[in-house]
């Protein structure tokens, strides 16, 4: 029997777990195919429960109220670091692109942090309550933060400022981008606001059987809400599709998280992760002139866990569209070189350390990477010159300032001694400040002669209050 891995199913737990499950498809001579879950990893890195996990490419980080965002490297299966940025629990994750993951804390900030050297470029804080929930637009240009203020605020990332606020009145549960940027969704209150880009105001107002919890885009006309009773649905969001939708009973307890998996231009995957710890894949049509309709069964796994988010891990032969498996595999390729480098240096610095140690000085690191590079020393000569070269004009402008000052000085003795008209102005000139020098010193002796008048008028005060006094006892 065949074996093809299809997705890896990855979730968030409030046991402090990040937990994986790998979706296998088994087939045989009689052509049916079956699908099985089976866990592949069990992460207790974090000291609290896991209330976010976002993954991209072969990078997935998880973050919980230990304020802390893990990473992970899912090609190799390891650790490979966690970010601080934070003073809070962390809420909600995403990555953008190839370069930037945003982490938003009940700090009140969202951080963006570039993914090849993880150093926060930016916090966006303008939230006076926690960070609820965020999403970046698809071109990178802007990005939605809803807090628990009751705002929703419309970032401009190209100037890192504000650039729209929305009184929502109430904390949003999440907070959605459609996969054109036309359309966002909000979920508040228990429903889900769609609103028009265009226009700036509601299209949709989404209500289900229960309090919806959380949705994704199917596509761009298409989205699926998951709410408190398990109930999941999808709705036409369409200009023209005027809401209708598509209930089906995914879950017996409380849908909790779920997230959209594209697997052609025309299908996608659902995953659903409720409270009770199931964890299933639905399949939903997404064609252009779909209908919404009830998306069947695919598999499902009990975790035994209480599930707080949920994303996947798609290996790199299954990723849709080509282009993007592409990109993937190109960021891969620049974060290997990179990690390359930095061991190769890494490498030179401990031999550098350990020739000081046996007394070799051996060369500076700016030198050594000259050398790496190739003509470090051509380099240093031509930088030698240009020292010598400056050091020689200094020298020979102070030594004309020097020659003009002492010509100036013999001008003015010169022209002293013989009595001429400019020689004489000088004299006054200098005469002058000095007579403008006097009145100060006048001025000083003036106040301490007051001082002085004051003192002996004092001193008479007291006399004759002593004389008074002894009148007195007479």
């Amino acid at each position: 029997m065949d074996r093809e891995l299809e997705v890896e199913v990855i979730c968030g737990t409030y046991e402090e777990f990040v937990v994986g499950y790998q979706l296998f498809t088994y087939s045989g001579d009689d052509k049916e195919e079956v699908r099985q879950f089976e866990q592949t990893f069990a992460d207790h890195s974090h000291t609290a429960s896991v209330r976010a996990v976002a993954c991209r490419g072969d990078l997935l980080a998880s973050g919980g109220a230990d304020e802390i965002v893990k990473l992970y490297d899912m090609r190799r299966r390891v650790e490979s670091g966690q970010l601080m940025d934070h003073q809070g629990t962390i809420t909600c994750l995403e990555f953008h692109g190839r370069h930037h993951l945003l982490s938003g804390s009940e700090d009140g900030r969202v951080a963006v942090v570039r993914t090849d050297n993880w150093q926060c470029e930016k916090y966006l804080g303008r939230h006076k309550g926690g960070v609820t929930a965020l999403a970046v637009h698809p071109t990178g240009r802007l990005a939605l933060t809803a807090g628990k203020d009751g705002k929703l605020l419309t970032w401009d990332l190209v100037r890192g400022r504000v650039a729209f606020r929305t009184n929502i009145k109430a904390a949003a549960e999440f907070v959605l981008w459609s996969p054109d940027g036309s359309t966002y969704a909000v979920g508040v209150q228990g429903r889900c606001d769609v609103y028009s880009v265009a226009s700036a105001g509601v299209l949709y107002s989404l209500k289900s059987a229960g309090r919806i919890n959380c949705a994704a885009y199917l596509s761009k006309s298409l989205l699926v809400c998951g709410d408190e009773s398990g109930q999941a649905t999808v709705f036409d969001v369409s200009p023209g599709g005027g809401g209708r939708g598509c209930s089906w009973a995914a879950h017996q307890a409380r849908l909790r998280a779920l997230a959209v998996m594209a697997r052609s231009e025309t299908r996608s995957w659902i995953v659903t992760a409720s409270s009770d710890g199931w964890c299933k894949v639905w399949e939903a049509d997404t064609s252009e002139s779909a209908s919404p309709a009830e998306p069947s069964p695919v598999a499902s796994y009990n975790t035994t866990c209480r599930l707080t988010s949920v994303t996947f891990h798609v290996p790199p032969e299954k990723r849709w569209p080509p282009e993007q498996a592409a990109d993937l595999a190109a960021e891969a390729a620049e974060r290997a070189a990179a990690a390359a480098e930095r061991a190769a240096d890494a490498a030179e610095r401990a031999a550098h350390k350990v020739a000081r140690a046996a007394g070799d000085p051996g060369t500076s690191g700016t030198k050594r990477k000259r050398n790496r590079e190739g003509g470090g020393e051509e380099k240093l000569a031509k930088k030698r010159a240009r020292h010598d070269a400056s050091g020689s004009e200094k020298k020979v402008k102070k030594a004309d300032k020097k020659a003009m000052k002492g010509s100036e000085k013999s001008k003015d003795t010169a022209e002293k001694k013989k009595g001429t008209k400019k020689g004489k102005d000088k004299v006054k000139k200098k005469g002058l400040k000095g007579m403008t020098a006097k009145p100060k010193s006048i001025k000083k002796v003036q106040k301490a002669n007051i001082k002085g008048l004051k003192a002996l008028s004092l001193q008479g005060k007291k006399k004759k209050t002593k004389t008074k006094s002894m009148n007195v006892l007479e």
